[in-house]
């Protein structure tokens, strides 16, 4: 079922999507921090961020580093700089207060291609662990949600986070990278999930291309996914991770309809986890 609403609009200017997140009184994902060098050097950022936040009543969330990041390659600088970087990330999540760091798996087709994706994910399973023990620890109310990226089916992810066994590190499902990279629909995706999954984003495309458009711009049936969301029995949290402001307030209604479906046809619902 839906959970919390989180709006996740990145490419648009930052005081008008968290207004829009402010005047819905649904949660917010800060898009900044994606960028390296805010990283390096975060406190004229975080007492920004601080101010402009102090009205948000949902939840708040905080989507991690992309760019070149590898934290288990075979180059140990790559792979130590790329860790840092996860590190900084969550320093700010521990700042700011915030509920999920979300951050890509990092998976890559050319790990098929060169026959080591079993390699990548056992190391992949020692670093997130190590994280969670040395990172994590002592924050209970911070996780890591880790977002399929070119995986092309979802038990690899399920596997990942299954093997990594630890109750701060859960999977997040984007729709969009689902629709480029995986035949797998999304439904299947949630059914394999099941309660491993604790945050979605959400958003379509045309299957060529990362648009992140609003629901009714792509070939992902999104209002069948979300009638499926909302017979889940367990609380997943819904990201609107749309690029534009008038196919996310579009969007956002369309969710608004399917959660009024789940109030009134599913109460019983309501106590699951």
């Amino acid at each position: 079922m839906i959970h919390q609403v989180v709006a996740a609009p990145k490419h648009i200017p930052e005081q008008e999507g968290l207004q829009f997140a402010l005047s819905h009184n649904i949660g917010y994902e800060i898009p900044s921090f994606v960028e390296p060098e805010l990283l390096e050097n975060p406190e004229p950022h975080l007492s920004h961020w601080k101010k402009a936040l102090e009205s948000l009543s949902g939840l708040l969330t905080l989507h991690g580093p992309v760019y070149d990041l590898n934290p288990v390659s075979l180059d140990p600088k790559i792979a130590k700089a790329s860790q840092l970087r996860y590190t900084q990330a969550a320093d700010v999540c521990k700042a700011l207060g915030c509920r999920y760091l979300v951050v890509h798996s990092q998976f890559s087709t050319i790990f098929s291609v060169a026959q080591i994706k079993q390699e990548w994910l056992s190391a992949s399973v020692d670093f997130w662990q190590q994280f969670a023990e040395e990172v994590l620890e002592g924050t209970p109310t911070l996780s890591v949600a880790i977002e399929n990226f070119m995986e092309e089916d979802p038990e690899q992810l399920r596997e990942l986070i299954d093997a990594i066994n630890h109750p701060q590190v859960k999977a997040c499902l984007d729709t969009g990278h689902t629709n480029i990279f995986s035949k797998v629909p999304p439904i299947t995706w949630l059914d394999v999930l099941e309660n491993q999954l604790v945050y979605i984003h959400s958003h379509n495309n045309y299957g060529q291309f990362d648009e992140h458009r609003g629901y009714k711009y792509g070939s992902v049936e999104m209002e069948g996914f979300l009638n499926h969301l909302v017979l889940l029995p367990y609380k997943i949290n819904l990201a609107l991770e749309i690029f534009n402001h008038p196919e996310l307030e579009e969007s956002y209604k369309i969710v608004q309809h399917f959660r009024s479906i789940q109030c009134e046809q599913y109460p019983e619902q309501s106590f699951l986890i």
